[in-house]
């Protein structure tokens, strides 16, 4: 379980990090559209047993 909690908190913080960079290169829109599919990524990796 513990393991979990950090593989949630490090996926965070590079969705995060990928957010920011997409906003300085491309604007707030690319990093929000970026930061959503990012997200739902990793949501889909992080259910598997």
């Amino acid at each position: 379980m513990r393991w979990r909690g950090r593989r949630a908190a490090s996926s965070l913080v590079a969705i995060i990090a990928s957010m920011w960079g997409l906003w300085v290169v491309s604007g707030r829109r690319a990093a929000l559209v970026g930061g959503v599919l990012l997200a739902s990524s990793y949501t889909f990796v992080a259910d598997r047993p």
